[in-house]
């Protein structure tokens, strides 16, 4: 089951609706009002779905109220907050060691790939002068 599904069914699980291809006349990605959890008509991807309304869900439990003007520290908090929220519900801190494991991998490969596939000026001149005779 992909994550956007996911969350669908644990946003089902505790009683929000999901409204997906809302025309916000604003630039607003997602929206969370009561229970119910609006989407944007411009989101694409299963991908930018699940990150919206993982965050909208961040908000849900992590704070209450309208926190739309932005311009009040309180509410730049609280908006914080629900992302880092769905920060760790989508990545945790196993997704983050996955990471650093697949990054440190991914760079040693690299590096013994670049030692493994030079070639010395003696070689490459000896290869050349082989081709040629």
């Amino acid at each position: 089951m992909e994550i956007y599904e996911q969350l669908l069914q644990d946003s089902d699980n505790v009683g929000l609706n999901i409204i997906e291809n809302v025309p916000f006349k604003s630039n607003a990605k997602g929206f969370i009002y009561g229970n119910c959890i609006a989407l944007s008509d411009q989101l694409e991807t299963h991908n930018e779905k699940a990150c919206v309304l993982a965050e909208e869900m961040g908000h849900h439990y992590t704070c209450a109220g309208n926190i739309i003007d932005l311009s009040m520290e309180r509410n730049r908090k609280l908006e914080r907050t629900g992302r880092l929220w769905a920060y760790d519900k989508l990545i945790g801190l196993s997704g983050i060691v996955r990471g650093y494991h697949m990054l440190r991998h991914s760079v040693t490969s690299e590096i013994w790939g670049m030692f493994s596939m030079r070639q010395t000026p003696s070689t490459s001149s000896a290869a050349g002068m082989m081709a040629t005779a």
